[in-house]
């Protein structure tokens, strides 16, 4: 089922999730994935899903989909590697929830993700097409944001 994800996982730019023919399709650029669709009422609890991870790194989520506000977990870096495995495990958790959202409103939907390496910050947005969006995941880095605020207190 996942084997293939990474390849559209994408950690800047647009991802697309649509439902055909009861097969969840995630496309990003010239890469696609199906998995079989069997849709869910509500989005898992978060803590669920990063549960398993350790590591001396501080992070926090916020994200509305999983309805968390500066969720703290801890997880071995922050580097690309790392937050595409994160980023993953939040994908595969929900996106029956999300698929089943899209079959709903009879759209496609689109996460946007932008994650700057400088600042410790990525920032996944979601929505259907030509819509609102709302944040899938916005994760950061505790102590570069404690840093920032020891700085602007001095």
């Amino acid at each position: 089922m996942n084997k293939n994800i990474n390849d559209v996982l994408v950690l800047n730019g647009p991802i697309l999730i649509r439902v055909v023919d009861d097969e969840v399709i995630i496309s990003a650029y010239q890469s696609e994935v199906k998995i079989p669709y069997n849709p869910i009422d509500t989005s898992p609890d978060i803590s669920g899903v990063l549960v398993h991870r350790k590591g001396n790194v501080s992070l926090e989520v916020t994200s509305d989909v999983f309805d968390v506000l500066e969720l703290p977990f801890d997880t071995n870096s922050f580097e690309d590697v790392t937050l595409k495995e994160i980023f993953k495990d939040l994908v595969l958790a929900s996106i029956q929830f999300i698929a089943k959202v899209s079959v709903e409103e009879d759209r496609a939907v689109l996460i946007q993700n932008s994650y700057n390496t400088k600042s410790n910050y990525f920032l996944s947005t979601i929505g259907l097409i030509d819509d609102t969006r709302i944040i899938f995941a916005e994760i950061k880095e505790v102590s570069h944001i404690k840093k920032g605020k020891e700085k602007q207190d001095a």
